[in-house]
């Protein structure tokens, strides 16, 4: 199976998180939904995927190298005009960067080849985490037939919805909706990755997920052996505690919540239904919600943090004017430098 990642998505001002890494990048479980991807891939049998990662190549080529962690041959794939999703397809299952897909890959691919299609586009059942909505939606997964590519213009911008897809029809190919099993869910801004991290640990507590290297208490924290917990600190789960972490007594934290590599929750602060991510400290008796804290935020002590992304730089003017409309805050607490020693 050969397969391509669109992860080269623009964001326009309209995730905060794009102000700290692309949304592929974005951990779930402590590790990046593009890591997540590769997983899934190779397990379906992948030997050879393309990262669209127009942009973000670099970033991406020094965190997954050429594939050798998932034994894939991971090739980079960067135009010099952005050509859109359609632009980068070749004879392969296409994923967006943007969704955490757990469904079964390789019976999506003969569930294709069997139907004579020459696109199959992949729509869950089940609601999605930025829509109220119910019935068929789709899940972001393509699979294409190589006379599709005969549709594709060797230049300019190519979108998969609102032009390849359109053509083949108008040409009376044969396009198909592929119902799928497993869930698989997009991450738009912080209220659906917040929901989609949430979801994900609930696969834990069922089974349906099981992290490397980490120990389970009870079916629904699972901390990582490197990480200190203080006794006194209270856990009610599902929550995920990643590497080297330090828990102070009388810390509170409420699941959903992943914390992220090298964190601190100092002496009674409380963290409930929210993401850290790497080297986040929150002092002491702080309270955290339902928030982001991206790489090395500091919350400083007896703050409190509901409904926002908190980044570790200063915002630039551009960027507030655009993030005002936007339904979650974003604070910026950059990490305090250390005091010189004389």
């Amino acid at each position: 199976m050969k397969a391509v990642i669109l992860a080269g998505s623009q964001d326009y001002g309209q995730c905060p998180l794009g102000l700290v890494a692309p949304r592929p990048l974005a951990p779930v479980l402590n590790k990046s939904l593009l890591w997540h991807t590769l997983s899934r891939l190779k397990e379906a049998g992948a030997s050879r995927v393309v990262l669209c990662a127009n942009g973000h190549t670099e970033m991406m080529g020094r965190l997954f190298g050429r594939g050798e962690e998932f034994g894939l041959e991971l090739r980079y794939s960067e135009d010099q005009m952005p050509r859109g999703p359609a632009g980068c397809v070749r004879d392969v299952v296409v994923i967006e960067g943007s969704v955490l897909c757990l469904t079964d890959l390789r019976a999506l691919l003969d569930r294709h080849r069997r139907s004579g299609a020459v696109v199959s586009i992949a729509v869950s059942q089940q609601q999605p985490a930025s829509d109220n909505g119910t019935g068929s939606v789709p899940a972001g997964i393509y699979v294409f037939a190589p006379r599709a590519i005969e549709y594709i213009k060797p230049y300019g911008y190519e979108d998969i919805k609102e032009k390849l897809l359109r053509r083949l029809y108008e040409a009376g190919e044969k396009v198909i909706l592929q119902p799928i099993d497993g869930p698989t869910w997009r991450i738009t801004g912080p209220e659906s990755y917040l929901e989609v991290s949430g979801r994900a640990l609930e696969m834990l507590t069922t089974g349906q997920m099981r992290p490397e290297r980490y120990i389970s208490r009870d079916g629904q924290v699972w901390v990582h052996p490197s990480s200190q917990v203080a006794e006194t600190a209270c856990i009610i789960g599902p929550v995920m505690i990643g590497p080297r972490c330090v828990i102070d007594a009388e810390a509170v934290l409420v699941g959903p919540t992943c914390i992220g590599a090298d964190c601190r929750i100092g002496q009674a602060a409380v963290v409930s239904r929210s993401v850290l991510w790497n080297e986040v400290h929150v002092c002491s008796a702080s309270e955290v919600d339902q928030a982001v804290l991206t790489h090395g935020v500091q919350v400083p002590e007896r703050a409190v943090v509901r409904r926002a992304v908190c980044i570790d730089r200063p915002l630039d003017v551009a960027e507030t004017l655009v993030l005002r409309r936007m339904k979650y805050d974003v604070v910026s607490w950059p990490r305090p430098t250390q005091a010189r020693t004389a």
